[in-house]
């Protein structure tokens, strides 16, 4: 088909732009939307930088298993740099059902754990200086999704609601006004809330289809967070039945 073979030119397309965003504390990771309709059945999906796993253990109660990492890096000889990386694990549980064969609801609820580390310098009148920031976080998320799924094609709207709290915070030659104007200042003293909904089209044949997931993430709090607002996860992703 024209349009998975134009997916699949994607899918390489974002696993270069992937690793050249900015450095964020909260970036949204892929919503695992898995539609799954029977008991057994396993759905696995790999991007660049999230790998997702969900397991039908009934025929309406299934399992979510989700992981995220990015990294990016900057020569040592650049006058001025701002590296990072970050990495996310959550789990969850839902409920699902089919409303006709094509057309699938399901909502999941979960929590994750996840830490960012940012690595910067710059170099004034031939002085270096470094400084770092780093920070853990828990989270927590409920998400409702509606689908309709083929052979050839599926397409679902989803809406994630989060509630992620920062701990442990600590910066090292970090001024405060630097921690203010990056948006990284006294994250772990409050709960932050998103709102994040999304639309996902898969294409392809059956048990391997290639995917498209964009959506936005609306921020709660009046307080000011160094975050990704928007979402693109373009990627491979399979369903399997595991019944005897």
């Amino acid at each position: 088909m024209l349009v998975t073979r134009y997916m699949l030119y994607l899918v390489v397309l974002s696993g270069v732009s992937t690793l050249y965003g900015c450095k964020s504390v909260y970036v949204p990771n892929v919503i695992n939307v898995p539609l799954l309709s029977r008991k057994n059945e396993v759905r696995a999906s790999i991007n660049a930088n999230n790998l997702q796993g969900s397991f039908a253990a009934t025929d309406h109660i299934g399992v979510i298993v989700n992981g995220q990492y990015q990294s990016d890096s900057a020569s040592s000889e650049s006058t001025s740099a701002q590296t990072g990386s970050g990495g996310l694990v959550e789990t969850g549980v839902g409920y699902f059902a089919p409303i006709t064969s094509s057309l699938h609801a399901e909502i999941y609820g979960g929590a994750g754990y996840g830490h960012v580390r940012h690595k910067n310098w710059e170099t004034t009148n031939g002085v270096r200086r470094d400084y770092r920031y780093s920070v853990s976080g828990a989270k927590f998320f409920l998400q409702p999704s509606v689908g309709f799924i083929s052979d050839w094609f599926d397409i679902a709207l989803s809406t994630r609601l989060v509630a992620l709290r920062p701990f442990g915070a600590s910066s090292e030659n970090y001024p405060e006004a630097q921690l203010r104007n990056d948006k990284l200042f006294a994250l772990d003293e409050r709960l932050w809330g998103f709102v994040e909904p999304a639309v996902t089209i898969r294409a392809g044949y059956k048990m391997v289809k290639v995917f498209l997931q964009y959506g936005g993430s609306f921020k709660l709090n009046d307080a000011a967070i160094s975050r990704d607002e928007k979402f693109v996860n373009i990627g491979l992703t399979g369903n399997f039945d595991l019944r005897p």
